[in-house]
């Protein structure tokens, strides 16, 4: 569970790196798709956050119900 936590963060990371850096790769105006694929990036990033946090909710939920 702890490396699925950690592939989903290190997605995250790149996804929100990327959506920093894109502006700065390819020049906006000539890219019909550029806030298309800004917001996929964003949204990728979320999501892989959020699952992250699942990950973790479920693992951390599986040890206190042991006894």
């Amino acid at each position: 569970m702890k490396t699925a936590s950690t592939v989903f963060w290190i997605i995250a990371l790149l996804a929100f790196m990327s959506y920093l850096l894109l502006p700065q790769l390819i020049d906006s105006s000539s890219f019909s798709y550029f806030k298309t694929i800004k917001i996929g990036l964003l949204v990728i990033g979320a999501a892989s956050v959020i699952i992250s946090n699942v990950f973790k909710w479920k693992h951390w939920n599986e040890k206190r119900q042991k006894p």
